[in-house]
């Protein structure tokens, strides 16, 4: 079974194109991924139906690395 982490990591890969072992260092930003507007706005629905949580505007401004983008994701998932 996967962790809560990798299936992140595994959205945030296929929606970014790259590799999952590519961003499991926790270093990767979240501007490195180089995302447009249109692929941040899909990582975010994808996450937000996949766990059926709400991810607030301000949480979102403040996540600056992959990392802090999972501990966000895990944060509301573990609220429900």
């Amino acid at each position: 079974m996967k962790s809560t982490r990798e299936e992140i990591i595994k959205v945030i890969a296929s929606v970014a194109n790259v590799e999952t072992k590519d961003l499991d260092s926790g270093i990767v930003s979240i501007e490195e991924l180089d995302l447009d507007s249109l692929q941040l706005y899909e990582l975010i629905i994808d996450i937000e139906e996949k766990y059926s949580i709400r991810l607030s505007d301000e949480a979102i401004d403040a996540v600056v690395t992959v990392d802090d983008f999972i501990e966000l994701v895990e944060s509301f998932v573990n609220k429900k």
